[in-house]
């Protein structure tokens, strides 16, 4: 087991570990306030094969599952007054991950585990976070590992201005499936029209800055609670 809180967002899992008091109940909470996310598991999730399993040792708490998830990224926190993260490499992730597993008694039992150690450090990307108690850290935990994975609208939508409002309309086949209503502000409309042709987090929040005046951290966050909607309405290919 690793010593780490799990939340599960879009069916990928994220594990956030730390020494007991730092503060990673406490993200993995925010998660769940701020995506439509849940607790796998809050204190000892177990790790094999790159999949994450809840157990029913949850610390304090009994939020645990008993489902399975790909593992997405692996964050160990710490408490500081400006918020950073970094990507870690193979060695420094080794380092961490063997102060916060439970670490086999006997030669057979680390033979049994190596291999589920190597493939993590080898395919599963790690990162140091420092983080405040500002609750959009959350955004930047999220946006890290997700920042390159290419997106666009799925075809059979267009962008039309109705009344006082840009609203995104199905057409052809579309049309036959896609029931809801979605209203676009300005922003949203510049971000809709960029994702006709294939995007990522991080060139969206690009697009974003070279049309209005906002920091990084709100551009991004725009930029990931925009996606989402598009999630929840299923626009995205």
């Amino acid at each position: 087991p690793l010593h780490a809180s799990c939340i599960v967002k879009d069916d990928e899992a994220y594990l956030f570990s730390a020494p007991s008091g730092t503060g990673k109940s406490t993200h993995a909470g925010l998660y769940k306030e701020k995506f439509n996310a849940f607790n796998l598991n809050d204190d000892k999730p177990i790790i094999k094969d790159n999949l994450v399993y809840g157990t029913p040792f949850s610390g304090k708490t009994s939020e645990n599952r008993n489902e399975v998830y790909p593992v997405k990224a692996i964050y160990f926190l710490e408490q500081s007054s400006i918020d950073h993260i970094h990507k870690l490499t193979i060695d420094e992730a080794s380092k961490k991950l063997l102060r916060n597993i439970a670490r086999p008694a006997t030669q057979a039992m680390w033979e049994a585990v190596l291999p589920n150690l190597n493939g993590l450090l080898f395919q599963i990307p790690f990162y140091q976070a420092q983080l405040t108690l500002n609750k959009n850290s959350v955004y930047m935990t999220y946006y890290e590992p997700n920042k390159e994975k290419c997106m666009k609208i799925k075809p059979g939508f267009i962008i039309k201005t109705i009344g006082l409002r840009y609203m995104v309309l199905p057409i052809d086949a579309q049309a036959l499936h896609f029931n809801g209503i979605m209203t676009l502000n300005k922003s949203g409309k510049l971000l809709f029209e960029a994702l006709e042709t294939e995007q990522t987090l991080e060139s969206l929040t690009e697009v974003l800055m070279s049309h209005y005046e906002v920091s990084l951290e709100d551009a991004r966050k725009d930029v990931i609670i925009f996606i989402d909607k598009l999630k929840e309405k299923d626009l995205l290919c």
